[in-house]
């Protein structure tokens, strides 16, 4: 089956042929989350949805990571702090898929330039903000 993954209209079709003929599985009760008919939010979000929640946690990293790192090639030294989240460590009950894959990126990203920029006396690293008192805190702050 060929299908242009950019193109919504042709990801939409390639999922109805590949969608006929599925059963439905039982689902646990506790795994309905989501809207009021059960759906969990990455079923129900749209694309617009999507990119906007990783371009706000993700990829407004990047400009203002790329305008600052010749300042601090030029001192010789530096230090980065991006923001990042126990979500992307583990998921987000409240944020959605799309908000832990952006997080996800957040430290992937932190990880890759901590490597690269190394070797010019920056320092990059990422803040984990969690959701404290969250009945999921105790066990993700393991």
């Amino acid at each position: 089956m060929r299908c242009d993954v950019t193109n919504a209209d042709e990801v939409a079709a390639m999922a109805a042929r590949a969608g006929r003929g599925v059963r439905r599985a039982h689902r646990h009760p506790r795994e309905q989350r989501g809207d009021p008919a059960g759906r969990p939010r990455s079923w129900t979000s749209s694309p617009a949805e999507w990119h906007l929640v990783v371009d706000a946690n993700l990829d407004l990293h990047v400009p203002v990571l790329q305008a600052v790192q010749p300042y601090m090639v030029t001192a010789g030294r530096g230090a980065i702090c991006n923001l990042a989240s126990m979500a992307g460590r583990a998921t987000s009950t409240l944020g959605g898929a799309h908000y832990t894959t952006a997080k996800a990126g957040v430290l992937g990203l932190t990880r890759a330039l901590a490597r690269e920029w190394a070797g010019f006396g920056i320092t990059v690293n990422a803040h984990l903000a969690g959701h404290r008192g969250h009945a999921d805190g105790p066990r993700l702050a393991r």
